[in-house]
């Protein structure tokens, strides 16, 4: 039975130095489903009890066939793109 990810519910796994191929690639990745989203999250340990780390939107092209973020905008691939002002409507030419 697979694992099946609940509201709230966060997994991470450890990513060992000799496997990792950049430096300061995260010591710890995984998802996290928050409102519906799956977001991707990282951490970094900075001292023997600590953890720093950063949480974003899972994007196409990270894993969205397997169950990823369908909404994530998929043309620019950033969680922050805006509509071109040609896709936004002119709000003078609504009916009402």
């Amino acid at each position: 039975m697979a694992y099946e990810k609940k509201e709230n519910d966060i997994s991470v796994f450890y990513n060992p130095p000799e496997k990792k191929t950049n430096p300061n690639s995260p010591d710890w990745t995984g998802e996290a489903l928050i409102e519906g989203k799956v977001m991707r999250v990282a951490f970094w340990a900075k001292t023997p009890t600590m953890l720093a780390g950063k949480i974003e939107i899972k994007q196409a092209g990270h894993g969205a066939a397997q169950g990823g973020n369908p909404a994530a905008p998929a043309a620019s691939g950033y969680a922050g793109a805006q509509a071109t002002p040609a896709a936004q409507t002119d709000l003078e030419e609504v009916p009402f």
